[in-house]
C-alpha cells in the first residue's frame, strides 16, 4: 500500500496461480491489479475503468504479477511497484492509469518447470517494464532515497532482495552471476 500526495490509497493485488492466471487480464477482477481508493474505500470518480460496463471501478492498472514492494517517486510522484513473478524476469515498473502490464501474456520470466511463461516478453499495446532482472532476484520492498547523508543517492530507486542468480532447470546454473546483479 501506498498513500498518494493527493490523498489516494494505492493497494496492489496479486496472487493468480495456475488455471486463474487469466484473471489479471480480465478488467472485472481484482486479482493482479493495482486499486487506487478514496481513503474510505470507495473508487475515485476519475480511476481510470469507473465507467467501463463490467469493469472493477477501483482497478488503477491491470497485468501486474504479485506485486511486493511500492514506492512513490519524491519528485514526480510517479508510483512504482516491485513485481516477482515465478522465475527472474522481476520487474519495476511506473504504474500509469489504464495502462496494461502485460501479466500472463507477456512475461520475462519463466514456469518452475523451466518453461516460458509467454513465447515472447512484449506485444503491441502491452507495456515493458522500466527495469526488469535476469535471473532472478525476489525483489520484496522498495523506496526511493530521500535522505541528506548521500546526496548523490536523491531519488534513487532501491530494491530489497530475497535472492540473487538462481533459476533452476532453466540453463542458469545456480549461484551464477550476471550483469544484472
Amino acid at each position: 500500500m501506498a498513500w498518494a500526495a493527493d490523498g489516494h490509497l494505492f493497494l496492489s493485488v496479486g496472487g493468480v496461480f495456475g488455471w486463474r492466471r487469466m484473471a489479471a487480464q480480465d478488467p472485472a477482477s481484482h486479482l493482479d491489479k493495482m486499486l487506487r481508493l478514496r481513503d474510505d474505500g470507495t473508487a475515485p470518480d476519475d480511476n481510470p475503468l469507473v465507467e467501463q460496463d463490467g469493469a472493477a471501478p477501483e482497478a488503477y492498472s491491470l497485468g501486474h504479477r504479485n506485486q511486493m514492494g511500492m514506492a512513490i517517486h519524491p519528485e514526480t510522484g510517479d508510483l512504482s511497484p516491485s513485481e516477482h513473478p515465478p522465475q527472474g524476469g522481476d520487474e519495476v515498473n511506473i504504474t500509469r492509469p489504464s495502462v496494461n502490464y502485460g501479466w500472463p501474456v507477456v512475461s520475462h520470466s519463466r514456469e518452475y518447470t523451466g518453461q516460458r511463461i509467454s513465447e515472447r516478453p512484449w506485444h503491441e499495446g502491452l507495456e515493458q517494464p522500466e527495469i526488469v532482472w535476469i535471473p532472478l532476484i525476489g525483489p520484496s520492498g522498495i523506496l526511493f532515497y530521500t535522505g541528506d547523508r548521500f546526496p548523490a543517492w536523491q531519488g534513487v530507486l532501491f530494491a530489497g532482495s530475497l535472492m540473487t542468480g538462481r533459476m533452476d532447470r532453466t540453463g542458469t546454473p545456480s549461484g551464477t552471476r550476471s550483469g544484472n546483479d
